[in-house]
């Protein structure tokens, strides 16, 4: 790490930390002003509350002991890979300064056009969009979400639909019939999107995901439709003149729309990653959830647990208890959070977030091998061009990358 890397760590964390000296200050805002990246990941960092979360992420730490550590345990060559781990307080005061330490390069990146200077990104791939979707009414209309205006797009039945920026609402109204007719909502991948059901249930799309749904409920029963990945925060609804809850069923299909499994809830928050046949993941964050396959294998989940199979054929139901929730709905927040993944892993949500391919280039044995046992722990915003998420990973110098128009060379 270089001198200056060293003291722009430290002199973050104390500023954060509100341990800085009055000279330390004065050099700090020297550095702040000095360009216009600096001022803006500054502020960006003491705005938004992304120091609040680091320190809550990895828990109370020995103040004087992580300043000590900051300058020692974070390699300017490598800021990424492996820079944390939950326990040990010294790979967490690394985790904090590598985390620090990598928005400040993207800042800096930014100012510096990589894509125009090197040309291994000479062309370079825009991020995903929250607001790419396509809705197909009952009557078979298909609507552009990402092109239409906000406002009123149809009304289905006692249903309005009116779209909101990257969201879209079904309001129920009086005075038209109370048929019910099903909608879908599809993202392409590089797209995601929001809708609030008239029920009052909402639903984040990842990319490459689909929702059929009815457009109003009755007063016994909800289910809708879900292919690919979603996060529900379903609302509770009760049966007329009872105090039983309705029950919410989300369908979980295949690709193909084979059945592969159903969650059953009566107003919760979790999240259904159905990308992979063979791992299917149920993850719940509120309240309580009964997990079925196909096959009629059940299993009930509390927050924090996580629910696997294989597919639609499986007897058997995997329950995981040690889950890091945060970094499975990193996505809704619009983040990229990884622990200790493969370069595979890494690679499966760039691509479907970009709307990439993903080839490997010829490798040794030995090479093939190293790449296969690297592992990374980062967490980054989605909304950076896809160069400098990779320069990111080339800097931890186990791998490179080269951009071919839509197709991301691993070498």
């Amino acid at each position: 790490m270089t001198n200056q890397a060293e003291r722009i760590s430290y002199l973050l964390y104390a500023e954060m930390t509100e341990s800085i000296t009055e000279p330390e200050r004065e050099e700090l805002n020297a550095f702040i002003n000095s360009s216009g990246s600096n001022a803006a990941y500054y502020n960006t960092i003491s705005d938004s509350g992304q120091f609040e979360e680091m320190l809550k992420e990895f828990g109370q730490l020995d103040d004087a002991r992580i300043r000590q550590r900051i300058s020692e345990e974070v390699p300017l060559q490598a800021p990424v890979k492996a820079l944390y781990k939950r326990t040990g307080w010294w790979m967490t005061a690394a985790g904090i300064a590598g985390m620090l330490l990598t928005g400040w390069w993207l800042f800096q990146a930014a100012d510096t056009n990589i894509a125009s200077e090197n040309p291994t990104y000479a062309h370079d791939v825009a991020p995903g969009s929250n607001n790419r979707a396509s809705l197909q009414l009952a009557n078979g209309t298909l609507i552009k979400l990402d092109s239409a205006s906000d406002g009123q797009l149809a009304t289905e039945g006692n249903a309005l639909l009116l779209k909101k920026q990257d969201e879209l609402l079904y309001t129920a109204v009086s005075g038209y019939p109370e048929t019910a007719g099903y909608n879908t909502v599809t993202t392409p991948r590089g797209g995601s999107f929001r809708l609030t059901l008239s029920d009052g249930s909402k639903i984040w799309l990842n990319a490459n995901s689909s929702l059929r749904y009815p457009t109003r409920f009755d007063n016994t029963h909800r289910q809708v439709e879900l292919k690919g990945e979603g996060y529900f925060e379903i609302a509770q609804q009760y049966k007329q003149g009872s105090s039983e809850r309705v029950p919410f069923l989300v369908a979980i299909k295949s690709a193909d729309g084979d059945a592969q499994g159903t969650v059953e809830v009566k107003g919760t928050h979790f999240n259904v990653n159905a990308y992979r046949k063979n791992e299917i993941a149920t993850t719940l964050t509120e309240g309580k959830v009964k997990v079925s396959t196909a096959k009629g294998a059940a299993v009930g989940l509390l927050p924090g647990q996580q629910a696997l199979f294989q597919n639609g054929s499986s007897a058997e139901i995997t329950v995981n208890s040690e889950v890091d929730t945060e970094e499975i709905l990193a996505w809704k927040d619009g983040w990229f959070s990884f622990t200790n993944a493969s370069i595979e892993t890494i690679m499966e949500q760039v691509a479907l977030w970009y709307n990439v391919e993903i080839e490997y280039d010829k490798h040794s044995e030995k090479e093939a091998a190293a790449m296969r046992n690297a592992h990374y722990s980062f967490r980054l915003q989605r909304n950076m061009p896809l160069s400098q998420l990779l320069k990111m990973l080339e800097l931890t110098g186990t791998i490179a990358f080269t951009i071919d128009n839509n197709k991301i060379i691993i070498r």
